[in-house]
C-alpha cells in the first residue's frame, strides 16, 4: 500500500486507501482510518521503551569503530569496504550495527559477530572474550 500511494503521489487517507485496495482486488475490504482527531485516543497508556532484543535478527553483526577520525561513520559507509560488510551481513541474513558499549551489553548474544577495523577494536574483542562473551571476531580485512 505504501508503494502504491507513493508511486501515485497519494495521501494516506481513507479515499486513497480504498483506491489502492480496489487496484489490488480487495473490493470488499473495509477501511477504518484512524487519523489526527483520534491520536489522543491511541497513544500508549504509559511511557516505556519496548524491549525488542528477542526479535533482533541473529547473529547480530557489530562494527567496532576505531575513533581515529572525526565523522568515522561517514567514512566507513562511503568506503570500498562498506559493500563487503553489507554482503557479509546479507550472507548471515542479518544487519550491521555500530556497537554501543552503553547499551549493547544487554543485546550481545552467543554467536554474534564483532568486526574490528583496527588494533583498538581487536583489543576490545579480546577483552569481551575474556569477560566470557562467546562471540565471533573478524577483521574488516577478512570480510
Amino acid at each position: 500500500m505504501d508503494e502504491y500511494l507513493a508511486q501515485n503521489h497519494m495521501r494516506l487517507d481513507e479515499t486513497s486507501i480504498r483506491s489502492g485496495l480496489e487496484v489490488y482486488g480487495a473490493k470488499d475490504a473495509h477501511v477504518f482510518y484512524v487519523g489526527h482527531p483520534d491520536l489522543e485516543s491511541i497513544i500508549p497508556t504509559k511511557k516505556e521503551k519496548i524491549n525488542l532484543v528477542n526479535y533482533y535478527k541473529r547473529p547480530m553483526i557489530y562494527i567496532l569503530k576505531e575513533g581515529a577520525i572525526e565523522s568515522e561513520n561517514n567514512f566507513i559507509e562511503t568506503s570500498p569496504m562498506w559493500n563487503k560488510l553489507l554482503n557479509f551481513a546479507c550472507s548471515k541474513d542479518s544487519g550491521i550495527k555500530y556497537i554501543s558499549y552503553d547499551e549493547d551489553h544487554k543485546t550481545i548474544k552467543d554467536g554474534d559477530y564483532l568486526i574490528h577495523l583496527g588494533e583498538k577494536g581487536k583489543k576490545e574483542v579480546e577483552y569481551l572474550k575474556q569477560l566470557g562473551y562467546n562471540i565471533n571476531s573478524i577483521s574488516s580485512l577478512d570480510v
